[in-house]
């Protein structure tokens, strides 16, 4: 047996002796199960670090101020944490709604049509946050940027003020917590779906590649 082969067999049993073969990458089917188990990953991640946020939230004393963004310290560790979560969350839930190497999207329509009204506003906000302040430079509701002229002894110089979101208040956050989640359960059903159609057709085949692997195996262990 070559080094090659070796290899492949290897990638086909695990320690516990369970047998795997990679599906036909090329198969539509088999390409939604796999991006549909990506979304599920992402989405996880999400509700993860949104669960965080909260707890981090929680326990700080920012939230006291409910407007979305704040003049603070942004060295601040509380600030740094909580900031890079809130990028964070928002850029792996939009990645679920993007296409990229031939990844299927998911359609915003659909998620929308899940949503009460409250939940819909909060859920195109997302993606214009993650647009207009995360991923591009500029000014919008999160990022304002202005300067001004001072006075200082009869002296006038120039200066900028800035202000700059960390993220939502707690409220947003318990409704972008339910956004992520009712999109993580539509995710999984679909992934089940497609996972019955595949299971459905490959179970006449799988006696013939379980007898034809262990076959494979057996020579190797000859060989051995």
């Amino acid at each position: 047996m070559t080094k090659s082969e070796l290899k492949e067999l290897n990638k086909k049993w695990d320690y516990q002796n369970n047998l795997f073969l990679e599906l036909d990458d090329s198969d539509e089917n088999i390409k939604k199960l796999s991006a549909f188990y990506s979304m599920i990953k992402d989405l996880e991640i999400a509700q993860s670090s949104l669960k965080k946020l909260i707890e981090i939230l929680l326990k700080s004393d920012f939230d006291k101020n409910t407007k979305d963004y704040r003049l603070i310290k942004h060295d601040d560790e509380n600030v740094i944490i909580q900031r890079a979560l809130f990028f964070s969350i928002l850029v792996t839930f939009s990645k679920c709604f993007s296409q990229s190497k031939g990844r299927i999207r998911l359609d915003k329509r659909i998620i929308s049509n899940m949503l009460t009204d409250e939940e819909k506003e909060k859920f195109y906000s997302i993606f214009k946050v993650r647009n207009e302040f995360i991923a591009h430079g500029g000014i919008s509701d999160e990022e304002i940027i202005y300067s001004i002229i001072f006075f200082k002894h009869n002296t006038a110089g120039v200066t900028c003020r800035y202000f700059s979101s960390f993220g939502w208040t707690k409220e947003a956050y318990m409704i972008l917590e339910q956004i992520i989640n009712k999109t993580h359960s539509f995710v999984n059903e679909e992934y089940l779906k497609v996972h019955q159609l595949i299971i459905s057709k490959i179970k006449p085949l799988t006696k013939n590649l379980l007898v034809q692997a262990k076959k494979e195996k057996q020579r190797y262990m000859e060989d051995k």
